[in-house]
């Protein structure tokens, strides 16, 4: 899973993701590791994002970015809550169900902003990993993404909120094309 943590003027996104087996057919993809190993890719990702904004100011926040939170909210696609900053203690709630639920093997995050949330996580042996928010910490895991996409072995829990962000995304390389 991963965790994009936010205070006022964001979402705060929790992302699950389970390895489903490869489909009759399935060719494994070759990618390199962090390191410039090779890989192989042999499996289908399902991923299910959850997202939370707190609603104070809410108006203006969706004049500001234009879409509609509280539809979105009443729909269930986004915990709206009270006041004017995100309360991570439904969060942390949510890390646990899946934890329990679906023996998740870690939770990336990026360290600012975090280490509250992730030391009351760590205490309840939750298996958080901090992931580097920079092109060297991030090309790996996006190239892989990229793969599987492209080749058709991702399934996204439909979610307006969700295609909304992937719709606000902006590919960055290095001069190494990383």
């Amino acid at each position: 899973g991963g965790l994009d943590l936010s205070r006022t003027n964001d979402l705060t996104a929790f992302a699950k993701l389970w390895r489903l087996p490869p489909a009759p057919g399935d060719a494994p993809i070759i990618e390199e590791d962090g390191e410039g190993q090779p890989i192989e890719l042999r499996y289908r990702i399902a991923i299910d994002v959850e997202f939370w904004i707190p609603d104070d100011e809410l108006v203006e926040r969706e004049r500001r970015d234009g879409v509609p939170y509280g539809v979105w909210g009443e729909q269930g696609h986004i915990s709206l809550q009270p006041g004017r900053v995100v309360d991570y203690d439904p969060v942390r709630d949510s890390v646990f169900r899946a934890r329990d639920a679906n023996h998740m093997l870690q939770v990336g995050y990026d360290p600012w902003n975090a280490p509250d949330l992730v030391k009351g996580l760590e205490r309840e042996n939750a298996p958080v990993v901090p992931i580097s928010q920079t092109i060297a910490g991030l090309t790996a895991a996006c190239k892989a993404l990229e793969r599987l996409l492209l080749s058709g072995r991702v399934y996204i829990r439909p979610n307006p909120v969700l295609r909304w962000n992937a719709a606000s995304v902006a590919i960055m390389c290095d001069t190494k094309g990383n």
